[in-house]
């Protein structure tokens, strides 16, 4: 594929994410919503990776691996504020 193809994959994936999540954002919540914005997310980390791996750009699978990493810390970090006792008790 040409580099102008893979631009307009890779810009589509991440205008699905950004319409995704500014929906979420702005409208009424639902889980319908969530289960769309997390499809709208893989899509666009498979999309990243596939780019990156299909023009043997490690960037892009650096940026898929850093935003994996992140979404684990984010999970960690509030799973840990939500089962902290002391935060509670006060």
């Amino acid at each position: 594929m040409s580099l102008n193809t893979w631009s307009l994959i890779v810009f589509g994936a991440v205008a699905l994410l950004y319409i995704m999540v500014y929906s979420s954002m702005f409208q009424k919540s639902s889980i319908k919503k969530f289960v769309l914005l997390i499809i709208a997310w893989v899509i666009h980390m498979v999309t990243i990776l596939w780019y990156g791996i299909a023009t043997n750009q490690i960037g892009f699978i650096l940026w898929f691996a850093l935003e994996l990493l992140v979404i684990y810390f984010v999970y960690v970090i509030t799973g840990k504020v939500f089962n902290n006792d002391s935060i509670q008790s006060e």
